[in-house]
């Protein structure tokens, strides 16, 4: 029995780090890092509209906030 869960739990070791993005491609993590490093950019310059771009622009885009859940890119922005 001990034997078993030892497995397990190192089948779960094993597994963690892909399972956490750990299988991630060097560019796919260069590529998301490039957006969100343009977007702190666009924050500090006071560049909303730059904020945004790296946001999908679909009516799907939900923001979460104290009122609420607010639906679509542009009303997203629009709250800003």
């Amino acid at each position: 029995m001990k034997q078993a869960w030892l497995i397990e739990a190192l089948m779960l070791v094993i597994a963690a780090p892909r399972a956490l993005g750990g299988g991630q491609s060097p560019a796919a993590k260069a590529e998301i890092r490039a957006v969100l490093d343009a977007q702190v950019k666009a924050w500090n310059r006071g560049d909303i509209t730059g904020f945004m771009e790296g946001y999908w622009k679909s009516e799907k885009t939900e923001f979460v906030g104290s009122s609420g859940v607010l639906r679509g890119w542009q009303a997203v922005l629009g709250r800003y």
